[in-house]
């Protein structure tokens, strides 16, 4: 697995009404990704493939929410699969999950199929609203330690095994809780939010290439990522480097 991503682009505040944009519950893209990947690759398929993620989240930020607003951030990165020799190496286990009665926790009134852009008359409908940061957390810690432990057990491995945790750079205090839930040695955590922030989508793809540089990978590392979002939805894959 090759990886990239793109020079992180924290701009000067945007216009506050910026049209596009994704949302936060796409931070659990790049496991949903890898996941599917894994099912299409091998076999007769010998061919890569490109999984990218981006993400234009500060469009979609209320600049007067001062408790998530100041660390989202812009980013893209960039993973390339591709067929191994090796029967052991690559994603060795998958987990994905969803808890919709907490749809409402994190959402985007407008823009969407329920109220499409032709509908909305107030522009602070197709901006993000966070209901209950409290449950947010609570919620994406649970999410992103089960479905850790879950893809752990189908890849028939244990949190000791785990090379490099890389979850999703929601805050640093949420990937410590998770990283000392799974008992996994904060060592073993790597993080780019103290220097980059919170790139929702593009935060793994992002963490895996830019710490590479420092803290290379090697063969037989067991790679742990771990993701939530909005909706609640929420995932994990294992992956032997």
């Amino acid at each position: 697995m090759r990886s990239h991503y793109a020079g992180i682009v924290p701009r000067a505040w945007r216009q506050q009404y910026g049209a596009g944009g994704i949302g936060e519950k796409h931070a659990v893209r790049p496991v949903a990704l890898v996941d599917t990947a894994r099912q299409n690759i091998g076999g007769d398929d010998k061919n890569s493939r490109s999984l990218r993620t981006h993400e234009a989240v500060r469009q979609r930020q209320r600049i007067n929410e001062t408790r998530t607003c100041p660390s989202h951030v812009d980013a893209a990165g960039a993973v390339l699969l591709a067929p191994s020799a090796r029967n052991n190496a690559g994603v060795v286990g998958a987990h994905l999950a969803s808890k919709g009665q907490h749809y409402d926790l994190i959402t985007i009134p407008g823009g969407g199929s329920r109220k499409p852009f032709a509908q909305v008359r107030d522009p602070q409908e197709v901006l993000m609203v966070m209901n209950d940061g409290k449950a947010v957390y609570a919620g994406a810690v649970a999410m992103m330690t089960e479905s850790a432990e879950k893809a752990l057990a189908k890849a028939r491995l244990s949190a000791t095994d785990v090379d490099h945790l890389i979850p999703h750079q929601a805050n640093a205090r949420m990937m410590n809780t998770i990283a000392r839930q799974l008992d996994i040695p904060p060592e073993r955590l790597r993080s780019t939010i103290g220097n980059f922030g919170n790139s929702s989508a593009a935060t793994i793809p992002f963490t895996l290439s830019a710490t590479a540089a420092d803290r290379p990978y090697t063969q037989g590392d067991i790679l742990l990522m771990t993701a939530a979002g909005a909706g609640l939805t929420g995932g994990a894959a294992i992956f032997r480097w």
